[in-house]
């Protein structure tokens, strides 16, 4: 776990990252699992004193509440429809876009969280966020790194300002 003196540092990158999101409006926590991306999102949140349903995303969670509420695919099998990768991938993309776009239209800070799920389907999470974080705009991403169970995401980092845990 993650201790407090850790977690404030980590905040106050965030904090300086973000003045400088003129340049680049992606900022990604990255780390290992269980090694505190989560606490650290939550934290900033409190300290903000934003709504976690209002700035907070959580990706797989989103996105099979997506699939399971796409009428197109009431009439087939949602089982069978998971199965085809790069379908699911296209309709992933489309609703992570969907929902970036209403976002962004009304706030200019997401953070983003649980983003396993993208990696299966091979989307590049930053390249479609980076298109949104302009003009001040922001998103602050939590990212598992963890080579011996895979995660490994070979995304364009260029587009963002990476902090380690």
């Amino acid at each position: 776990m993650i201790d407090e003196i850790k977690i404030n540092r980590i905040l106050d990158e965030i904090e300086e990252a973000q003045n400088e999101s003129l340049r680049r409006g992606v900022i990604l926590l990255r780390g290992p699992f269980q090694s505190g991306k989560t606490t650290i999102l939550n934290r900033y949140l409190e300290r903000h004193r934003l709504s976690k349903k209002e700035y907070l995303l959580d990706v797989n969670v989103y996105l099979l509440e997506c699939l399971s509420n796409d009428r197109s695919l009431r009439t087939s099998n949602i089982a069978v429809s998971a199965k085809l990768k790069s379908k699911t991938s296209r309709l992933f993309e489309q609703y992570l876009e969907q929902y970036l776009t209403k976002h962004f239209s009304e706030r200019s800070l997401l953070l983003i969280d649980s983003v396993e799920l993208l990696f299966n389907y091979e989307i590049n999470l930053i390249q479609i966020v980076y298109r949104y974080c302009q003009d001040g705009k922001i998103a602050i991403i939590g990212m598992p790194v963890d080579e011996q169970q895979g995660f490994v995401f070979n995304w364009t980092f260029s587009l963002s300002k990476i902090i380690d845990l």
